[in-house]
């Protein structure tokens, strides 16, 4: 994902991996949530993108509800999400109407957002 936004003229801030249990219920987001409040906090990062598995209900709510509320733009691309839980929200999911070959669709977003800026 990084070397793709590089390619297509951007640059990141930070990157922040989760682990593949953070968003089980029981774990509840933890890591993920806090990478996110770290971002929006962050001045040098203008646009958040979010990609992983689809979380378990619970912190997928958690998760939306935080990116929702945020001032900065945020692209989602969570893997089987369902659009209809984030309809009529300030969020952007991985779902474009733009087709490309290695499913770039969430990084070229973030790099749209960049450019209108």
């Amino acid at each position: 994902m990084t070397v793709r936004i590089h390619q297509l003229g951007e640059g990141l801030s930070q990157v922040i991996g989760t682990g593949g249990r953070d968003l089980k219920e029981e774990i509840g987001g933890l890591m993920m949530i806090q990478g996110i409040q770290a971002l929006i906090g962050d001045p040098e990062t203008e646009v958040l993108v979010l990609v992983s598995k689809l979380p378990a209900p619970p912190v997928e709510k958690k998760i939306y509800d935080l990116a929702a509320a945020s001032q900065k733009p945020v692209v989602i691309a969570f893997i089987g999400g369902e659009i209809d839980k984030v309809l009529n929200k300030r969020l952007i999911l991985g779902t474009f109407p733009w087709k490309f070959q290695y499913g770039e669709s969430a990084f070229c977003r973030c790099v749209a957002f960049e450019e209108v800026d």
